[in-house]
């Protein structure tokens, strides 16, 4: 019956075709034959598809996803569910279609094989690509191209770049996108694949006349020597906000420095290193603003001792404050509840709650006692009036605690009987002072909250239509009092968000399309006033990074200063020079007469330790068959100094194009000529020297027109 199914599709019946092949599936189920059944179940999925029943295609997958993991088969499993996103994303259930897809390549990946990881990333990018989240579906092709790169199999790496390149240039990527295009030609073009060829060509073409439309960029450069810290992916951040015009974000990186950026009437301003004290990379850091004027920031180091700085126009220095011993890192909570009074709490490693406080001074270290909680686990505080704080935790059995103070500290009081991991992270606000609200993330998946109000502890309540990792990190605000907001980030790095407006809790919505995050990460969230929210991580690469709300809409994730230090001058030797690759495959314009373009191969600066620096550029004539004047300016950012020159040449006639056509299937290039430029910082800082610039070596453009004479197709019959 299955066969016969398979002949009436391929003769034009597929009605037909589906009915046999549902009467297979009977039968099969009859004999209890599994193995049959899935076999079955697959070949009425593709008539079903072939029929334009889609519904019915993922019914059939669904049953076979069920069997190959009842089965414990994880091979069968992948297959199945990858076709069960396919299927998915036919009947017009994208969000559906998507988590298949993304289960099926965690299966891939589980088992190994390269050629199963490449085609589930495929259908994966596909399914992102149909979503319109086009950046996401280039980072899924990239890590396919690597695959087939890996591998050396050189026509499905072709295949793989155009499909990255145009989900590049959807992205709204074209810098990005040239390079896979121009790649993708090459490699059609060695193959002597002539369709292939001619499709990448049309894809590369598409993305020169978007690039054609940009303006001159100016190409930023790291500082000579000099290098920028990483931070550990992930890893917590800790906000403040000391007035409605100031934001600062901290964060330890990798190798163990404390960083702050400041946010200053309308600007990110720059990272400052708080120096003078190591702490283990991706430690837990707390912060608290006692008024306009004050910030204080915490920290567990590699001993397990609290240390702290603080802020009042400058910096003042990290000091220990010596006492009970914590895990090396952990997290700890510090509240303000009033001008004159601080209070710091962590877990130590014998599991007890400890706290400092200050007034005036710092008072010594106490222990809240009567329970003993996991070592290091994470704790929440709140303060709802002059008079009153609250400290919770999750304790050992899973289960949330609160001790309050009010003059002084109660007893450890359970609060509900929900189930969260051991030690959890927890968010928690309390937007007046007869309320007070805490959510996590429970064993089951679901975002979990409770809200004290003013009286008793009510229930605890989901907001659901979204699972998460249990114990994952989470994040709250509120902009005023009838407005609660939750973030958290899911296992595929995709943000997601919830609020509540004093009446109900809404359906989740992603914050961007973007996905900074490679899985569940730390957050940290401010609003310094009713209009503005912002949320801050730490991305898959290191770099800190920020969305933020204004007016009803939420802006694209961005990135914050570079957090960039001098290299130890151990690590200089005198008069080393550092190279710069500013560019290759570059398309620059001329600035003198009728601005014909030039071909830039390759842009090197190098830069002395004294200040000096040499350029040097191999640059073409390709638009005229007379000498070409040219005067190149280049702007480099990110220098200690301005840093700006030009360029001035003339090149001559491009020569015969069938000349060049023989030279760059012989050589690889057409001939190129040479200029160079010596000079030093300090001569340069004269503003008088330069006349407007208009481009730059780094200028991504559209190849000149008729720029498909430079490129030879194969032949229809590649040579022997």
């Amino acid at each position: 019956m299955i066969v016969l199914s398979a002949e009436l599709q391929k003769a034009g019946r597929p009605d037909e075709g589906v009915g046999a092949a549902r009467e297979g599936a009977g039968l099969y189920r009859t004999l209890g034959n599994r193995e049959g059944l899935s076999w079955t179940l697959e070949n009425l999925g593709s008539r079903c598809v072939a029929a334009g029943r889609f519904d019915e295609a993922v019914e059939a997958t669904g049953e076979r996803v069920a069997l190959q993991r009842a089965a414990g088969n994880p091979a069968g499993l992948a297959h199945a569910l990858v076709t069960l996103g396919s299927h998915l994303e036919s009947a017009g259930r994208l969000e559906e279609a998507i988590g298949a897809a993304l289960e099926g390549t965690a299966v891939y990946r589980q088992l190994g094989g390269a050629g199963g990881i490449a085609w589930a990333l495929q259908n994966l990018a596909r399914r992102y690509q149909t979503a319109g989240r086009y950046r996401e579906a280039a980072r899924e092709t990239a890590e396919e191209a690597g695959i087939h790169r890996a591998a050396q199999d050189r026509p499905a790496l072709a295949g793989a770049l155009v499909v990255l390149a145009s989900q590049l240039l959807a992205a709204g990527a074209p810098e990005e996108a040239i390079v896979p295009a121009r790649e993708s030609v090459t490699l059609y073009q060695s193959l002597g694949n002539r369709s292939g060829f001619l499709w990448a060509r049309e894809n590369l073409d598409r993305i020169g006349t978007v690039l054609a439309t940009r303006q001159p960029f100016e190409y930023p450069i790291p500082p000579p020597f000099t290098v920028e810290a990483a931070f550990p992916p992930g890893a917590p951040t800790a906000t403040l906000c000391r007035t409605s015009g100031h934001m600062e974000l901290f964060a330890v990186d990798t190798e163990g420095r404390m960083w702050t950026s400041w946010w200053w009437q309308g600007a990110w301003d720059g990272s400052f290193l708080l120096a003078g004290h190591l702490f283990p990379p991706g430690a837990h850091v707390a912060t608290l603003s006692r008024n306009d004027d004050i910030m204080d920031v915490f920290a567990v180091d590699g001993d397990g001792q609290v240390w702290s700085t603080w802020w009042n126009g400058e910096w003042k220095g990290w000091f220990a404050l010596p006492g009970p011993v914590f895990p090396a890192g952990a997290p700890l909570t510090a509240v303000a509840r009033d001008d004159d009074h601080m209070e710091v709490w962590g877990i130590d490693r014998d599991g007890r709650v400890r706290g400092n406080w200050w007034h005036g001074e710092w008072k010594g270290w106490y222990e809240i006692p009567g329970q003993v909680f996991p070592p290091g686990g994470h704790l929440v505080s709140l303060s709802r009036n002059d008079g009153h704080m609250e400290v919770c935790t999750v304790d050992g059995d899973r289960r949330l605690r609160a001790a309050a103070w009010g003059g002084t500290w109660g007893e450890w009081q359970h609060i509900g009987t929900y189930a969260f991991p051991p030690g959890s992270p927890l968010a928690a606000h309390s937007r007046h002072e007869d309320h007070l609200e805490i959510w996590g993330i429970g064993t089951d998946g679901p975002v979990r909250g409770t809200w004290w109000d003013g009286h008793d502890w009510h229930e605890w309540y989901t907001l659901g239509g979204r699972v998460h990792e249990a114990g994952s990190p989470i994040a709250a605000l509120s902009r005023h009092e009838d407005h609660l907001e939750v973030f958290v980030v899911d296992r595929d790095g995709q943000t997601w968000g919830n609020y509540w407006d004093s009446e109900n809790w809404h359906d989740w919505f992603r914050v961007r399309a973007d996905r900074p995050f490679a899985g569940p990460a730390h957050l940290s969230t401010l609003s310094r006033d009713d209009q503005h929210m912002e949320v801050f991580g730490v991305d898959r690469a290191g770099r800190r990074t920020a969305a933020w709300y204004v007016d009803g809409d939420w802006h694209d994730w961005f990135l914050l200063p570079p957090a960039a230090v001098p290299l130890p001058d151990g690590e200089i030797p005198p008069g080393d020079e550092r190279v710069f690759t500013l560019g290759r495959e570059i398309w620059v314009y001329s600035t003198v007469g009728t601005r014909l373009p030039l071909y830039c191969s390759e842009a090197r600066l190098t830069v002395r330790g004294d200040g000096g620096w040499h350029f040097t550029a191999f640059l073409r004539n390709t638009e005229t068959d007379g000498d070409c004047q040219f005067d190149l300016y280049l702007r480099l950012n990110g220098t200690s100094r301005p840093f700006d020159f030009r360029l001035s040449g003339e090149l001559g006639a491009p020569g015969d194009k069938e000349a060049a056509r023989i030279g760059r299937r012989a050589r690889g290039h057409l001939p190129e000529q040479r200029f160079e430029e010596r000079g030093h910082y300090d001569a340069l800082t004269d503003p008088a020297f330069f006349r407007e610039v208009y481009t730059c070596a780094a200028t991504f453009t559209l190849p000149p027109p008729a720029w498909n004479d430079y490129i030879v197709p194969p032949a229809e019959e590649p040579e022997e």
